[in-house]
């Protein structure tokens, strides 16, 4: 995800939502939210789930910032310029309905 969101090979926001959530799902706890993120063991050669807190999973997708194929950087106003850059943080926050697992 990382490496297509760098390349700007996203069109809109819900393929961002699509790949994340094959990627990662959260629980709520009783003191926290638990989420559980896909990865990959290279030493084992096989997939896992990471299980993390809030923080740290929020820290992980803010570097993950988002580039959308067929956008202009010479359209954009001085205003833009300027303001931050959309993550992967903001994405998730936004459809944060859809990552929760019931039960």
């Amino acid at each position: 995800m990382q490496e297509k969101a760098a390349n700007g090979e996203y069109e809109n926001e819900e393929q961002i939502v699509m790949d994340l959530t094959r990627l990662l799902v959260y629980q709520e706890g009783e003191t926290e939210d638990i989420y559980a993120i896909k990865g990959y063991d290279a030493i084992c050669d096989t997939q896992v789930l990471y299980h993390k807190l809030e923080g740290t999973v929020y820290k992980q997708l803010e570097k993950i910032n988002i580039n959308f194929k067929n956008k202009k950087t010479d359209e954009k106003t001085d205003d833009k310029k300027e303001s931050k850059p959309l993550t992967a943080k903001h994405i998730f926050k936004k459809y944060a309905s859809k990552f929760a697992k019931k039960g």
